[in-house]
Parts: structure tokens; C-alpha cells; sequence
């Protein structure tokens, strides 16, 4: 299984870089661009879109390995959700603008695709004691993951390679962590994330746009529902571990603008992650700090999830918490003021 997995993550690496080279020669000529303006972490229009060769390398690996192998694909509800995510984020980054009912609107629709035909978690995705049952409440949860996860994850796409990066490690993660269909779409993720980030390492020469950032965290949120149920909330504890810098800055910043009553839907640069950049750090170094962060929770998340015990998820959940608050004291102390 490991040669066909790293097979996979070759072809889908090739296919993505091929696809994000010919999506940013369109872009250039039909000039959809990321316009720089005030809340931006770019000072010069840069072609978006990436993600359509994200999942080209993505379906192409799919395709090749079902043509040797007769693989067997996940089921139809699956790839709807993904026309759908994907649909709306490419309709943004042609048009620049999507209203957030209407986003928000094909990301609910998406997720009930989803979970209508693979189940939603029957308990909280938290180490016992508090594995507690939910009953027909594990729906609601279930939707607000995916709807939290495609728009946080969307959200910290903000700066040259972070979430491409980021997609490369959680697929990576799920690959080593899990088995056959689960751990064969997770490795052309990886790998189609990495074959992008050859044009999108700073300087970026093309954005993965709405359209890659829904599409990924779209199939990161709906994975664990591909599992056997007794395994469901475990396989979400890894991904959410694997993705918890974004999630936790996300949420964080989210919380912190509610506090102060402002405007949560609109654009801005609150994020730890940009916060980081406007210290002077490059884009790329705040990148690498994001993931190895990630590379080191991931590492606990999977040792957590093989040996299936719960003082080692609680290690895994303490180290998340520890980096982030390492993320959160670093960025406080670069804002600190300087005299001279």
C-alpha cells in the first residue's frame, strides 16, 4: 500500500503542477486577479484560482490509480459536495464577489450531502471523559464543522504557501494515520498541494483562490465520514489536531472581533498569521513557523491515533494548545513597540 500511496502523491504532484501552470497562463489572459487594497498581504495584482489545478492533479491521480487498480471511489454524495464547494469558490474568484448568504447557502448544502448520506458524529471528537453522546445534536455539530472548517480554512489562505503548506501536511498526516480509500484521496491532496506550491512559495505567482481553499478544507471536513462509525470521532480528532493552528487562529481572531463588536464578515488582517507579517517577518517564514507547528502536532496526532490512547490524545491536545499559545506570545512580543 505504501508504493501505490507514494505512486499516487508522484502523479498527483505532476498533474497539479501542470494544472497550476496552465490555470495561471488563463488568469493572466482573461486578468482574473487578486487586486491589491488596504486589508491585503500582496502589493501587486497576482492571478487566483490555483485551486482548479489543485484538483485537476487531484481527480487526475484519482483516475490513473482507478485505471491500474479499479479503485473504488468514495460515493457520488462526496463529489456533489465537492462540485459544489469548489462551484461557488471559482464563481468568487472570477466575479470577486460572492454575498456571504449565498456562500454560506452552498457550503450548508454541501455538508448535507455529506452527512444525509455517510452520518454525522454520535460524540463530542474529544478524548474520554468528555466523549460524551449527542444523539440527533451530533448533526448540528457535524454541520457547523464543515461550515467552520471551509471558512476558517479560508480565512488563514492569506499569505504565500501557508495553506498550501498547510493541505500538504494534513494530507500527509491522514495518508500515514488511516487506510485504503480514506488514506489514498488524502495522499494526491498532499501531493496536488505540493505541486502548487512550486508557482504559490513567495513570491507567489498564483493565489489557490476561493475555489482551492473550499475544495480542500471541503474534503479535510467531510474525510472522517468516510470511516466506520466507531472510528468517526477519532479520525476527527486527527484532522482537527493536524489543522488546529488554523483553526485556533481562526477562531481566536473571530472571538477577539465579536468582543470588540466589529464587522466579523468583512475583510481584515487580525489574523496571528498577518499579524506576524506586518513585524516585518516575510511571507515565507511565517509559512514554515505555521508548519512545523502543525508537522509537530500532527506527529503526536498520529502516535495518539495508533496507539488509540486517551493520555496520549490529552498529550496531542495539550501540545496543540501549548504551540498555539507560543504562536499568540510571539506575535505580542514582535508587536511590542521598539524604541529606536
Amino acid at each position: 500500500m505504501e508504493r501505490e500511496l507514494s505512486f499516487s502523491f508522484l502523479m498527483a504532484l505532476i498533474a497539479s503542477a501542470i494544472g497550476v501552470l496552465v490555470t495561471y497562463r488563463l488568469a493572466m489572459r482573461f486578468k482574473i486577479l487578486d487586486i491589491p487594497n488596504k486589508r491585503s498581504s500582496h502589493i501587486k495584482p497576482t492571478p487566483r484560482g490555483g485551486g482548479v489545478g489543485i484538483l485537476f492533479g487531484i481527480l487526475i491521480a484519482l483516475l490513473l490509480y482507478h485505471l491500474h487498480n479499479h479503485y473504488v471511489f468514495p460515493g457520488w454524495p462526496l463529489w456533489v459536495g465537492l462540485v459544489l464547494a469548489a462551484g461557488i469558490g471559482f464563481l468568487d474568484d472570477i466575479k470577486g464577489f460572492v454575498t456571504p448568504i449565498m456562500r454560506l447557502t452552498f457550503q450548508v448544502v454541501a455538508a448535507l450531502f455529506v452527512i444525509i448520506s455517510f452520518g454525522y458524529f454520535e460524540c463530542v471528537p474529544l478524548p474520554a471523559p468528555f466523549n460524551i453522546s449527542l444523539g440527533g445534536f451530533g448533526f448540528v455539530l457535524t454541520l457547523l464543522w464543515f461550515v467552520a472548517v471551509m471558512n476558517f480554512f479560508n480565512f488563514m489562505d492569506g499569505i504565500d504557501g501557508i495553506a498550501g503548506l498547510q493541505a500538504l501536511i494534513t494530507g500527509a498526516t491522514i495518508a500515514f494515520a488511516l487506510k485504503g480509500a480514506q488514506a489514498l484521496l488524502s495522499s494526491v491532496i498532499a501531493g496536488a498541494s505540493f505541486g502548487f506550491l512550486f508557482l504559490n512559495w513567495q513570491p507567489a505567482k498564483i493565489f489557490m483562490g476561493d475555489v482551492g481553499s473550499y475544495s480542500l478544507s471541503f474534503l479535510f471536513a467531510a474525510i472522517p465520514f468516510l470511516s466506520e462509525k466507531d472510528i468517526c470521532c477519532k479520525t476527527l480528532m486527527l484532522i482537527g489536531l493536524s489543522l488546529w493552528l488554523f483553526l485556533a487562529d481562526a477562531t481566536f481572531t473571530l472571538l477577539k472581533r465579536l468582543i470588540s463588536g466589529e464587522r466579523v464578515w468583512e475583510a481584515h488582517r487580525d489574523h496571528l498569521y498577518q499579524r506576524l507579517v506586518r513585524t516585518g517577518l516575510p511571507h515565507y517564514k511565517v509559512s514554515l513557523l505555521v508548519g512545523v507547528g502543525s508537522v509537530f502536532i500532527s506527529a503526536f496526532a498520529i502516535y495518539a491515533y495508533n496507539e488509540s490512547s486517551v493520555l496520549r490524545w490529552w498529550i496531542a491536545f495539550l501540545v496543540a494548545a501549548i504551540l498555539f499559545c507560543g504562536e499568540l506570545i510571539l506575535t505580542k512580543y514582535r508587536e511590542r513597540p521598539r524604541n529606536g
